[in-house]
């Protein structure tokens, strides 16, 4: 065996905030001997040896429990060994977010005026989409108030009458509040 093992890709890509994540290597090696995953923070790795196939282009995949990771960044890593040589991938980093946004609806709903109502909302963080769905509508839908933001703070329309709302909070790793 001549080749040294190739590694192609590794996933999750760097800098992005995932949920839980499946961690994957693409590589290629004919006659392959072992395929190691690290992961971890502050230069304190875990790793584990994954059970993958030999060949050209082959895709190994791993999924962890990332719950003692929550709010924090982890470094990751594989190794792609024969039995005489190794080739570690890149290091990536990823942030982990398993936690739900918290809404803080500051509306003072003393003052409602006829139809129109200030929505003063905050976002423990940054999120995604915000969205408002009134069920007291014919068709109720839910409908984006606002997009990257954390805080809300606009005069809303209603429909006269008792109005049930529904907020919903997306935040980048796709946690739902």
């Amino acid at each position: 065996d001549t080749d040294i093992p190739k590694i192609k890709k590794i996933l999750p890509k760097s800098n992005k905030i995932y949920k839980n994540p499946l961690f994957e290597v693409i590589y290629s090696e004919n006659f392959l001997e072992e395929v190691r995953f690290f992961y971890g923070i502050n230069n304190t790795f875990n790793s584990t040896t994954l059970n993958c196939l030999s060949g050209e282009n082959k895709k190994c995949n791993i999924t962890i429990n990332t719950s003692e990771f929550d709010g924090k960044e982890v470094f990751l890593y594989f190794i792609v060994k024969d039995k005489f040589n190794e080739t570690k991938s890149k290091t990536n980093n990823i942030f982990i977010d398993i936690t739900s946004p918290i809404i803080k609806l500051n509306t003072n709903f003393s003052e409602i005026q006829k139809r129109s109502i200030r929505l003063d909302i905050e976002l423990n963080e940054k999120v995604k989409s915000l969205e408002i769905m009134d069920l007291n509508v014919t068709k109720p839908q839910f409908i984006t108030l606002c997009n990257n933001c954390q805080v809300y703070n606009k005069t809303k329309l209603f429909s006269e009458g008792f109005h049930t709302i529904h907020l919903k909070v997306i935040d980048e790793a796709k946690n739902i509040a």
